[in-house]
C-alpha cells in the first residue's frame, strides 16, 4: 500500500513538473516560435498578413502544440485595398517534439467567425494563389490533414467568366496538400444560403447545400480535376468527376449522373431557364447522365448533352387537374452557342380513358419553341378536366386527337400570347359527343364529326347533332377561340349554317327555364353570324315553316335581318334588333311585312294577342300588313306592355266579322230607343249584323301609352256601311265612335215608297261605345254627328260659290228623283218618371210604312250660318 502510494506521488510529481515545464516551454519558445512562424510564412507568400495577437500552448492540445492567432488579416495580393481573408481567430496545430528540431509541420488549421474572399480578375489572374516556393530547408510544410471552418462567409467571383459563388459555410472538415506544381483539397462542406450566379443568371436560389469534394488544382489554378465529387440539394445528390482546364480558355471533360426530383432541380436553376417549364408544374423523379464538354470563351458556355427519363405528373398551372403517370425520355442538348433544345424520343401521358402521346422537338428552353406531333384518344370529360373550362358540363363522347405543332410553347402556361404563336393544325374526331351549355342549359347530343383545328380557328363540316331534341346539320367556323377562353375582354366570332327538319322552340325554352331565375345575359364577348333554313318551327300555338334568315349578334346586339317563314297560310318578313342593357333587359325593334295571312288563324296562334274583346272564332278574311313595332322586354324577355309603340298598315280582304258582341250591343241599344222603334226593325238588324261581311278593309292602326289608336275608317258590308273610331286601352277600357248611315238601319229601306236620300247633310247616326269591352255604355255621339253635318255644309257652300261665281259652268242637272226625302236628327231622350216617352197610338196595318201626322216626331235641321 505504501509503495502504491509512492508511485501515485511520483506520477503525480511527474506531472506537476511536465506541466510547469511545458508552460514554461511556452514562455520560452513563444517567441522563438512565432518568429519563426512570421519569419516562415511572410518568406512563403507574395501579400501582407496582419496578426494582432499570438499565443501558443503545450496544453490544450497536448500532445500537439497549438498557436492562436487573433485579429488575422491576409490582404488581397492583387486588390492591395481589400483583404483575402479576415478572421477572429485562426489556431494551427504542429507535433510537440518539433519544437526540438526547429522544423514545423503544420498538422491542421482551424479558422472561426471569418470571411474568404477568392477573386479572378477579367486576365485570369487570381488572388488565392499567394505562396512562393521557399528555399529555406526548415520550411513550414502545408500537409494539412485537419482544416476546421467554423462560421465562414464564403465568396468567390470570378470576372472572366462572368461566375459568382456565395455562401456561408457553417460547417467544414477539409484537408489540404500543398506541393510545388498543385495542391489537392477533400473533405465536407455545410453551406447555408448558398447562390450562383453565372452571366447574371441565379443558380441554387439561396439554398442550402452540402459538398463532398475531392479535387486537385494547380498551383496556378489553371487545372482542376474532379476525382469524386457530390453536391447535395435538399433531398438530392448529384454526382460530379472529370476535369477542366484553362489556357487561353476553359476546356471542360465533366459528367455528372444523379437522380433528383425535377421540381428541386428546376427551383434551382434561373428564372429565365426554367419560366417557361414551371408553368407547367412538373413533378417526379428525374434519371439524367450529363456530360459538359468542350471549350468556354470565358463566359461558361460549354456544351451539354444530357440524357435523360422522367415519371411523374404535370399540369398547366392553376388550370384543371393534373396529367399523371408522364413518362417521358429524351435528350438535351446545349451547343457552345447556348443553343438549346430537347428531342423527345417518347413523351407519354396516361389519362383516366386514353392516352395522350408526343413526339418531337422543344428547343430554346429560355422560349421553347416546339415542333412535334401529340396524339390521343380518350373520352372528352377526361381531356377536359385538364384544361380548366367552364362553359360546358354533363360532358360525354370520345375525342381523337392528331395535331401538329409548331412554334414557341406558351410560357408560364397557357395566355394567348403564348398560344397565338404557336401553330396548330390537325383534327380532332368527335365520336357521340355530347354537353350541355353552362349559360342557358341547352342539351347538345349525338355529335359525330371530324373538326379541323387550325390556329385559333375551329371548322365543322356537315357535321350532326340533336339540340334540346332536334336534330340539326351544322357548317360552323369558329375564331379567336384562345382570346376568348383566356384573356376577360376577347373575341369569339362565330359563323355558321344551320338547317333542320324541325325546330320545336317550346324544348328550348324548358332547357333554359332553369337558369334563367335572374334572366340570362347575352354573351358580350360573342360575335355570331348564323344564316338558319328551318323546315318545321313551333312554340306554343304559333307554327311556321320554310324559316330562312340570318341571325347576328355583337356587343349584345342582336339583329334578326331579313328572316322570311310561311305561317298562317300567308308569307312573312321581318327583321328584329334586339339590344340587352346592363341591368338585363331589352329593347327590341322590329319590321314586319304580312302578305295573304289567314286572320283567325293569325289570332289563334298569337293566342288572341293577349285580349279577349275580338277573338279567332268571330272573324275571317285574308290579311296583308305592314307593321312596325318597338318596345322594352324585362330580363325574361317578357314584353313591358307600357312601353310598346307600334304602326300597323293593315288590309282585310273577303272579310268576316261574326256575332261579335259588340254588334250585339249596338242592337241591344236601338232597341231602347224608342225614337227609333218607327224606323228601324231591331230583330231584322239584329240577323244583319250577325254576320257582317266586307270587301275591303284597309287602316292605319298605332299603338302608344298603351293605348290602341283607330283612326276613322268605313266598313263597307252586306248590312250596311259602318264607320268606325277609336281608342282601345290595353286595361280593356274603350273609346268608340260607331257611326250608320241611317238610311241602313231604317226598317222600310227596301220600300222605294220610304227612302232617305244621302245628301251629305246628316244623315247618320253615330254611336258612343265608352268603358270596358265587358261592360259597354252605348249612347248616341252628338259631337259626331255635328262635326259630319258642319263638313258637309262647308262643302254645300263651296258648291254654292263655285256656282254663283260662274252660273255657266255649272254640269248638267241630274235626274231627280221624284221620291220625297227625310232628314232626321235624333235627339236622346232620357229615361225618367218625370219626362216619360209618349205613348204612340195604336196603328193599323197599312200606317205601318208611314207614321200619323199627329205623331210624327219632330223633324229638327241643325244648320251654321254661311
Amino acid at each position: 500500500m505504501r509503495r502504491l502510494k509512492r508511485i501515485v506521488g511520483v506520477l503525480l510529481l511527474l506531472s506537476v513538473i511536465m506541466f510547469g515545464a511545458l508552460i514554461g516551454l511556452s514562455y520560452v519558445f513563444e517567441d522563438e516560435i512565432s518568429a519563426k512562424l512570421r519569419s516562415s510564412i511572410n518568406s512563403m507568400v507574395d501579400t501582407e498578413i496582419q496578426v494582432q495577437d499570438l499565443e501558443l500552448s503545450l496544453i490544450s492540445d497536448f500532445p500537439n502544440a497549438a498557436v492562436r492567432f487573433t485579429e488575422v488579416v491576409i490582404m488581397d495580393p492583387i486588390r492591395p485595398d481589400t483583404h483575402l481573408l479576415k478572421a477572429e481567430t485562426i489556431s494551427l496545430q504542429f507535433d510537440l517534439w518539433e519544437l526540438a528540431t526547429g522544423s514545423y509541420s503544420i498538422d491542421a488549421i482551424g479558422v472561426e467567425n471569418g470571411e474568404l474572399h477568392m477573386f479572378t480578375t477579367e486576365t485570369g489572374e487570381v488572388n488565392y494563389i499567394f505562396w512562393t516556393a521557399s528555399e529555406s530547408e526548415d520550411e513550414v510544410q502545408f500537409q494539412i490533414e485537419n482544416i476546421d471552418l467554423k462560421d465562414l462567409k464564403y465568396s468567390f467571383i470570378d470576372r472572366q467568366s462572368e461566375l459568382s459563388i456565395t455562401s456561408d459555410i457553417e460547417d467544414a472538415a477539409l484537408s489540404l496538400h500543398t506541393g510545388s506544381e498543385s495542391y489537392s483539397i477533400s473533405g465536407e462542406i455545410d453551406g447555408r444560403h448558398t447562390s450562383l450566379l453565372i452571366q447574371e443568371s441565379s443558380y441554387l436560389a439561396s439554398n442550402d447545400i452540402r459538398l463532398e469534394a475531392d479535387l486537385t488544382v494547380s498551383s496556378d489554378g489553371s487545372q482542376i480535376h474532379f476525382e469524386s465529387s457530390s453536391i447535395g440539394l435538399g433531398e438530392n445528390e448529384v454526382e460530379l468527376h472529370g476535369q477542366m482546364h484553362r489556357e487561353e480558355q476553359w476546356h471542360l471533360d465533366l459528367r455528372s449522373q444523379s437522380r433528383v426530383q425535377v421540381e428541386d432541380l428546376l427551383s434551382q436553376l434561373p428564372e429565365d431557364i426554367t419560366g417557361s417549364l414551371k408553368g407547367y408544374e412538373p413533378h417526379g423523379p428525374l434519371d439524367y447522365d450529363l456530360v459538359i464538354t468542350g471549350s468556354s470563351d470565358g463566359r461558361w458556355t460549354p456544351a451539354l448533352q444530357m440524357e435523360f427519363e422522367w415519371t411523374g405528373t404535370a399540369r398547366l398551372a392553376e388550370l384543371g387537374k393534373p396529367l399523371e403517370n408522364i413518362r417521358s425520355k429524351g435528350i438535351f442538348l446545349q451547343d457552345s452557342a447556348q443553343f438549346q433544345s430537347i428531342t423527345f424520343k417518347e413523351m407519354y401521358a396516361e389519362l383516366e380513358t386514353g392516352t395522350l402521346s408526343y413526339t418531337g422537338r422543344l428547343s430554346n428552353i429560355k422560349r421553347p419553341r416546339i415542333k412535334g406531333e401529340l396524339v390521343g384518344e380518350a373520352a372528352l370529360s377526361d381531356i377536359l378536366a385538364h384544361t380548366g373550362q367552364q362553359l360546358i358540363d354533363g360532358v360525354s363522347g370520345v375525342v381523337g386527337l392528331q395535331l401538329d405543332l409548331d412554334g414557341y410553347l406558351p410560357m408560364q402556361g397557357l395566355t394567348v400570347e403564348g398560344i397565338q404563336a404557336l401553330d396548330i393544325f390537325g383534327k380532332a374526331d368527335l365520336t357521340n359527343v355530347g354537353f350541355d351549355l353552362v349559360a342557358n342549359g341547352y342539351e347538345c347530343r349525338g355529335i359525330t364529326s371530324s373538326v379541323i383545328l387550325q390556329n385559333d380557328a375551329v371548322m365543322l363540316d356537315e357535321t350532326a347533332l340533336m339540340v334540346n331534341g332536334d336534330e340539326l346539320l351544322a357548317n360552323a367556323k369558329v375564331e379567336g377561340l384562345w382570346e376568348y377562353l383566356f384573356r376577360p375582354e376577347g373575341k369569339l366570332r362565330i359563323s355558321a349554317d344551320v338547317s333542320a327538319e324541325t325546330v320545336d322552340w317550346n324544348q328550348w325554352a324548358k332547357a333554359a327555364a332553369p337558369h334563367q331565375g335572374g334572366g340570362t345575359s347575352l354573351p358580350e364577348h360573342i360575335q355570331l353570324t348564323l344564316d338558319a333554313q328551318v323546315q318545321q318551327f313551333a312554340f306554343q300555338s304559333f307554327h311556321a315553316e320554310g324559316i330562312t334568315g340570318r341571325v347576328s349578334m355583337k356587343d349584345r346586339k342582336v339583329l334578326i335581318d331579313p328572316i322570311s317563314f310561311r305561317s298562317c297560310g300567308g308569307d312573312v318578313v321581318t327583321d328584329v334588333h334586339l339590344q340587352q342593357s346592363d341591368d338585363l333587359t331589352w329593347k327590341v325593334d322590329s319590321e314586319c311585312s304580312l302578305r295573304g295571312v289567314d286572320v283567325p288563324e293569325l289570332f289563334r296562334q298569337f293566342g288572341q294577342f293577349g285580349q279577349e274583346f275580338l277573338t279567332d272564332d268571330q272573324l275571317n278574311g285574308t290579311g296583308d300588313a305592314i307593321i312596325s313595332f318597338s318596345a322594352r322586354l324585362d330580363s325574361q324577355m317578357t314584353v313591358l306592355t307600357p312601353s310598346i309603340a307600334s304602326r300597323m298598315d293593315i288590309t282585310i280582304t273577303n272579310g268576316e266579322l261574326i256575332q261579335h258582341p259588340s254588334m250585339m250591343d249596338i242592337v241591344t241599344q236601338l232597341r231602347e230607343r224608342n225614337l227609333l222603334k218607327p224606323f228601324v226593325r231591331a230583330d231584322e238588324l239584329e240577323n244583319e249584323l250577325k254576320h257582317l261581311r266586307f270587301e275591303r278593309l284597309h287602316n292605319v292602326v298605332h299603338i302608344q301609352d298603351q293605348q290602341i289608336l283607330i283612326p276613322h275608317m268605313t266598313i263597307a258590308n252586306n248590312a250596311m256601311d259602318v264607320e268606325v273610331s277609336g281608342s282601345h286601352g290595353f286595361d280593356n277600357r274603350i273609346d268608340y265612335s260607331v257611326g250608320f248611315t241611317l238610311r241602313d238601319i231604317l226598317v222600310n229601306k227596301r220600300n222605294p215608297e220610304f227612302i232617305v236620300q244621302d245628301d251629305g247633310l246628316g244623315h247618320r247616326i253615330h254611336l258612343s261605345m265608352t268603358g270596358t269591352t265587358t261592360d259597354p255604355d252605348i249612347a248616341l255621339d252628338k259631337d259626331k254627328v255635328k262635326a259630319n253635318r258642319k263638313e258637309a255644309i262647308a262643302s254645300a257652300k263651296s258648291d254654292i260659290k263655285e256656282f254663283l261665281s260662274n252660273p255657266f259652268k255649272r254640269d248638267k242637272e241630274p235626274e231627280r228623283d221624284e221620291r220625297e226625302g227625310v232628314t232626321v236628327q235624333i235627339e236622346e231622350t232620357p229615361k225618367t218618371e218625370e219626362a216619360s216617352a209618349p205613348k204612340e197610338k195604336k196603328k193599323k196595318w197599312w200606317q205601318i210604312t208611314e207614321p200619323e201626322e199627329t205623331e210624327a216626331p219632330p223633324v229638327e235641321i241643325e244648320e251654321d250660318d254661311f
